[in-house]
């Protein structure tokens, strides 16, 4: 794998649209476009990333068979969620080697919780609401005040999620639970028709009130 480090990958359209469009700077995007060439230079990190990743699913899965499950310290083992930082200054590539990633991601048919941008969650903004009982009594446990909730941001949020999330979807059933009041505003009926388009024909869609 490392024999790849310094050269240019081309990505097909469909790739590229999917998984690593929505990671990169709209700039960078339009000048890839304008020239008709999808291609981005693999660097260590994104290579150092994937063996990571590869290697603790791998130790993972062999957990699974070996030890006991009564052990609480191999229970938190098995399930704890893996940690990067990835650093730089702005423009040296971190939006590239994270959309590199997710594609791989993709092509491995891994399920991809995607926070493309998080300077979108972070800046003041009027997509503000207080949080309605259902929410707010799910994590009354976590925090003392009040909670609010970001409907459109969210709606985008899941938007970006269910899409690059489609290939896996497509071939998984899947039942889907709604919770239509309040969930995301005005945009809960857009949102749910849009998720209903992404999982395949077995699916099950529970419309709850």
């Amino acid at each position: 794998m490392s024999s790849v480090i310094g050269k240019f990958i081309t990505y097909s359209e469909n790739e590229f649209s999917l998984f690593i469009e929505p990671f990169l700077k709209v700039e960078l995007v339009e000048e890839l476009k304008t020239f008709g060439d999808l291609s981005l230079l693999i660097r260590k990190p994104t290579i150092n990333m994937i063996k990571d990743v590869i290697n603790i699913r791998d130790l993972q899965k062999e957990s699974f068979k070996k030890e006991p499950d009564s052990s609480k310290s191999v229970a938190l083992a098995k399930y704890c969620v893996p940690r990067f930082v990835l650093y730089g200054q702005p423009g040296t590539g971190v939006s590239v080697i994270l959309g590199q990633i997710m594609c791989f991601a993709g092509r491995e048919k891994w399920l991809i919780f995607p926070f493309t941008s998080c300077e979108n969650f972070l800046e003041p903004s009027n997509d503000i609401a207080p949080s309605n009982e259902y929410h707010y009594n799910q994590h009354r446990e976590n925090f003392v005040g009040d909670a609010f909730d970001f409907p459109a941001r969210s709606a985008e949020w899941l938007k970006v999620f269910l899409q690059l999330n489609r290939p896996l979807f497509e071939k998984v059933s899947v039942i889907l639970l709604f919770y239509l009041p309040d969930f995301l505003g005005f945009q809960s009926t857009i949102v749910c028709a849009f998720i209903l388009k992404v999982f395949s024909e077995n699916s099950m869609a529970v419309l709850g009130s």
